[in-house]
């Protein structure tokens, strides 16, 4: 038994109900993170895969693990640290989580969150896959048509990530002025408890570690388009340079 929840329904419908067992969608997304991760060193170390590719793949597991890592997190206490609750917002899946401790007591609940938000977040989730689509796509350039076009395609694929992490700073912002007054903080919050009852607490909150991770992320991408396009342009001196040079004939 996991947990129990008293709950009357009179009509078909969805109830969600938060546990304190572990995802198994977010063991596969972390695993495969790892494995990625792990990919790319031994096949660079082995010297089978090029320093650009090497950081596609890295880029891409980084990716990948941020999608099931909080994007948004609030955490406070109250003075005699007898209560205490914490937030943690999802972009995979498009949930907000929050957890009270009171005296010995822990309670998990879902954060009531706008319907527009949630249908906000499911659409990052989708740009997210495209962009990590383009970035597969970019590796077969690489293989069989020489590096034509892998450029653009790993480009757009740094463009479709900035977009999401620059659409959910900016939705998120929205979100949480209304509540909190801005986006990142700290200060003395009156939080609402389960019971309904008030307590105030010195909290702070701020973005997580989900778009720290995907900002990174886009950075090694920008840093490997730049190596490619050094790389390149460096091969293409040397081999203008060791072309014997045609004199004309008087």
């Amino acid at each position: 038994l996991i947990g129990a929840q008293p709950s009357q329904v009179s009509h078909d419908t969805v109830i969600s109900v938060v546990t304190t067992k572990g995802s198994f969608i977010q063991m596969v997304f972390v695993a495969s993170s790892a494995a990625l991760l792990g990919f790319a060193v031994i096949m660079y170390l082995v010297h089978r895969v090029s320093m650009n590719m090497f950081l596609k793949l890295v880029v891409l597991g980084l990716v990948f693990f941020s999608l099931v890592q909080p994007w948004w997190s609030f955490s406070g206490e109250n003075n005699d640290e007898s209560i205490s609750k914490t937030s943690e917002m999802y972009l995979y899946p498009q949930i907000m989580i929050e957890e009270y401790h009171i005296d010995d007591a822990r309670s998990l609940s879902i954060s009531t969150i706008p319907d527009i938000f949630m249908e906000f977040l499911f659409y990052l989730t989708i740009i997210i896959g495209v962009g990590m689509l383009l970035m597969f796509v970019s590796f077969i350039p690489n293989i069989i048509l020489k590096k034509r076009f892998s450029l653009v395609l790993a480009g757009l694929s740094i463009v479709f990530v900035l977009i999401v992490a620059l659409s959910f700073y900016m939705g998120m912002s929205t979100i949480a002025q209304i509540s909190l007054g801005s986006l990142q903080g700290e200060g003395i919050i009156e939080v609402s408890l389960p019971s309904g009852a008030k307590a105030y607490m010195d909290a702070s909150w701020g973005l997580g570690i989900g778009i720290y991770t995907i900002v990174f992320a886009a950075t090694i991408s920008i840093a490997a388009g730049i190596y490619d396009a050094v790389t390149t342009k460096r091969n293409q001196i040397i081999e203008f340079l060791k072309k014997p040079i045609k004199r004309k004939k008087k």
